[in-house]
């Protein structure tokens, strides 16, 4: 093998490869690119703009507990709207049942009015003796267990109560309507005195709450007193 000269031979460049640095990973970044930083930031930023504190956030314009999400707020107000639909339907249905001939047939306009002042009386009264005790039955079995039987236990006796014309005979029966107004007044009570607008808006806001809740019962009572009066009137 001959030897090649020096000037002839062609020296091969091989290209360079640059070292490429290390890129940090985020192990919490999710889908799109979006980490929980990213979320950090975001709630940082609101809790920024509203002044709000660690346990705090602002759903409808108010300041909540940070554990509380829509749906509790929905319940805030559904609560207030159903004690507000069932208390007013039964007090309308009250009068027209006593009246009518097919139920009570109490025709004279002032011994109806003296029987239905001594019902909302007893009803009253026996609120006013067990409300003290309504606030401790909450912390003992929890809100979603009172609240649940309350309402379970309401509609139970509003359903009752025409039923009570026939069930005893003469003026027992009027005893037996009395005593279902007492069960719904007492467990419209319990309802409206639920700590649910404590648990979850913020002191500085629960004023809002409450207005808040106002509306539902609001609702609740326009519905009670127009809409389902008006649609059992129709039933024969």
């Amino acid at each position: 093998m001959r030897d090649i000269p020096k000037d002839q031979i062609t020296t091969l460049h091989l290209p360079q490869f640059e070292r490429v640095k290390p890129v940090a990973v985020d192990p919490n970044a999710k889908e799109g690119g979006e980490s929980d930083s990213d979320t950090d930031d975001e709630e940082a930023k609101e809790r920024k703009k509203h002044d709000l504190k660690e346990d705090e956030k602002m759903i409808w314009g108010m300041k909540v507990k940070k554990q509380t999400t829509t749906w509790n707020m929905l319940a805030l107000v559904t609560t207030s709207t159903g004690v507000a639909i069932g208390l007013s339907f039964f007090n309308t249905q009250s009068v027209f049942l006593m009246a009518d001939p097919a139920y009570f047939n109490i025709t004279d306009k002032k011994t109806r009015n003296i029987k239905l002042g001594s019902h909302a009386a007893a009803a009253a009264t026996w609120s006013m003796l067990l409300t003290p005790f309504m606030g401790q039955l909450y912390e003992v079995f929890g809100r979603r267990a009172v609240i649940a039987l309350n309402y379970a236990i309401m509609i139970f006796f509003i359903w009752l109560t025409p039923y009570s014309a026939t069930m005893f005979p003469n003026r027992t029966s009027l005893e037996m309507l009395k005593f279902c107004r007492v069960i719904v007044t007492v467990c419209s009570t319990f309802l409206m005195t639920s700590p649910l607008t404590v648990d979850y808006i913020k002191s500085d806001d629960q004023g809002k709450g409450t207005s808040v809740n106002e509306i539902g019962t609001t609702i609740g009572a326009f519905t009670g007193m127009s809409l389902l009066v008006n649609v059992v009137e129709t039933w024969d």
